[in-house]
């Protein structure tokens, strides 16, 4: 059975590892969103791709550190929030499965924060 809500979810361990969990296979994409215009093929499709994903996650990672945060000088608060964010947040990316009845996504995320 398919599950209502995919996920995958990394967060930086170590200096230079991360932990990454998932509630689907590890290499399948998981199409998202597409555009059906008459008389066209399907436009613009976007896939969520876990081995995409966690390149995106060390570029992301990467990208709080040696790039925004030394936009602004060592003690700042805006550097002080963005090393924060580094350290102790994690990159999730949520799929609802079934596109046809409503969201859940905030629903999930709201249990989620309650625990």
């Amino acid at each position: 059975m398919k599950c209502r809500i995919s996920y995958y979810f990394a967060i930086k361990n170590l200096p230079h590892e991360t932990i990454d969990w998932s509630n689907i296979e590890p290499t399948t994409p998981i199409a998202v969103t597409w555009g059906v215009f008459p008389g066209c093929e399907i436009a613009q499709p976007t896939v969520v791709d876990p081995l995409s994903f966690r390149v995106w996650k060390n570029e992301a990672y990467d990208a709080w550190i040696n790039g925004w945060a030394n936009i602004y000088p060592a003690e700042s608060e805006s550097r002080k929030i963005i090393e924060n964010i580094h350290d102790n947040y994690c990159l999730v990316t949520l799929v609802d499965n079934d596109y046809v009845k409503a969201s859940v996504l905030f629903e999930v995320l709201e249990k989620a924060i309650e625990k």
